[in-house]
């Protein structure tokens, strides 16, 4: 089944453009960004490129709502209720092991003590035929390999059925094979969707983005200008190798130390 037709069916379809203003973050006194401003045009990918330490993922964190207490941290929005409207993809699957997958697919129903609807179990597993794992649904994470048990993890982000996807480094911890067909499933899955992607690999970023943001060393976001191409691009396309070759040289140019 045409996983488009599998979002109509369920109601999935939600228009939501989101603008961030003037966003800061510090911990114990030492700022970690502020005035970092960013809109993300709805129904579209946006990707933000940074070297290890710049504060792209605590951006992330921030704007879901996971900064500890320990952090002063800060922002405004276009969206009321920014937080309700977010799903959380992380690098980890974060699979519960105790828990098979179906479990592990609904854990957000359970912790928020969710009834779990027929129609809730038939979306389930039609995402689950769609991203391959259907004979899984009772198996246990350990029975998995790790594009499996991201596979997974997609499946329970899109069960949250918000409009606004953030994703930090999801496939970074996939091989090279692995992490070109999740992002292809990722693409997929998330067409109605409007995501924001952290990474480190600017060829992600290429294949998948509508936009396409550096974290420079000032703790600002440089927009790229990208091929007239429309996501998802061909690894191969000649006309991404000049692009990511200046994405390369952008991001020599802005090391940062861990924050």
């Amino acid at each position: 089944m045409d996983l488009r037709i599998i979002f109509i069916k369920f109601g999935l379809k939600d228009f939501c453009m989101l603008s961030i203003d003037n966003a800061y973050l510090s911990f114990e006194h030492r700022e970690i960004f502020s005035q970092v401003s960013l809109t993300l045009p709805s129904e579209s990918w946006t990707s933000i490129l940074g070297t290890t330490g710049c504060g792209k993922s605590s951006l992330l964190k921030l704007l879901t709502g996971i900064i500890p207490q320990s952090h002063t941290a800060s922002f405004t929005a276009n969206q009321t209720d920014l937080h309700q409207k977010v799903a959380y993809m992380a690098q980890s699957d974060v699979l519960m092991p105790w828990l098979n997958i179906l479990e592990n697919i609904f854990l957000g129903h359970t912790l928020s003590m969710r009834s779990i609807t027929e129609e809730d179990k038939d979306k389930a597993h039609l995402l689950l035929k769609k991203v391959g794992l259907f004979e899984y649904a009772h198996a246990y994470p350990k029975d998995l390999s790790g594009g499996m048990r991201q596979r997974v993890a997609l499946v329970r982000t899109l069960m949250q059925n918000r409009p606004i996807i953030f994703m930090d480094e999801p496939f970074s911890a996939l091989d090279a094979i692995t992490r070109y067909e999740m992002q292809e499933l990722a693409h997929a899955c998330l067409q109605n969707k409007t995501v924001l992607l952290i990474t480190h690999d600017p060829l992600e970023a290429l294949r998948l983005s509508h936009q396409v943001l550096i974290m420079t060393k000032h703790k600002t976001l440089q927009k790229i200008s990208l091929p007239s191409s429309k996501p998802l691009r061909d690894a191969d396309d000649p006309e991404l190798f000049p692009i990511q070759k200046e994405l390369l040289s952008l991001l020599r140019e802005n090391p940062t130390y861990a924050t």
